[in-house]
């Protein structure tokens, strides 16, 4: 677990740059952060990091699923928030997308969350004013709080 505070814009690539090397492991990646925490702005930063240039980034809230190429390294941004139902993340193939070799970024994960590939990092965001907490952890199968 590692924990990374940003009071600024400016200071998010190197946030970026902190996380980088458990996301290119473990390479499943759920955001975990309330509307407007800066999930996408985050995702944003980081795939330019890893060397996609920023005018091919954009939110996939719409679309669902975004693609982005650098050379051999494909990345997959998911949006979930507009997602109406598990049975729509099976029929546009979900599942196929973890079997890849490449780095998938889930905004909304916790929409589905029985369909998430385990172990996977999980980055939680937490917003106080203008500072943002980033926390991450390695999650090695579905928490659901019921043990029951």
């Amino acid at each position: 677990m590692s924990k990374h505070i940003c009071k600024s814009l400016a200071e998010l690539p190197k946030i970026v740059e902190a996380l980088l090397p458990e996301i290119l492991s473990q390479r499943v990646v759920s955001f975990d952060a309330p509307m407007g925490a800066g999930k996408t702005t985050f995702i944003k930063a980081l795939c330019m990091a890893m060397g996609v240039r920023e005018e091919e980034i954009h939110s996939p809230t719409y679309s669902l699923v975004n693609e982005y190429q650098n050379g051999a390294l494909t990345i997959y941004h998911f949006d979930f928030y507009r997602l109406k139902s598990m049975q729509e993340a099976y029929d546009f193939g979900l599942e196929e997308y973890f079997a890849k070799d490449a780095i998938c970024l889930m905004e909304w994960a916790e929409m589905v969350a029985p369909l998430l590939p385990y172990p996977l990092l999980k980055i939680k965001i937490e917003q106080e004013d203008e500072t943002r907490i980033f926390t991450s952890e390695i999650i090695n199968f579905l928490q659901t709080g019921n043990f029951t």
